[in-house]
């Protein structure tokens, strides 16, 4: 069974299962927009992703002659 049967109403034939990605989709959305709030509004782990990001990050873009 596939598994956009396997989410479908039982009334379908399915087994009425929550769809996990469209689920996962939503919460990366959710934690990408407190992330873009304005700097007075934003939370502690994101200055904390901030310092990690541009940590491992490089700093001029690489460009091949």
């Amino acid at each position: 069974m596939n598994w956009t049967d396997t989410i479908e109403p039982r009334n379908n034939g399915g087994l009425n299962l929550p769809d996990i990605e469209a689920r996962l989709e939503v919460i990366q959305v959710m934690w990408l927009r407190r992330y873009l709030v304005p700097i007075t509004e934003r939370p502690l782990w994101a200055f904390v992703t901030d310092k990690v990001v541009f940590k491992y990050t490089q700093k001029a873009p690489v460009v091949n002659d």
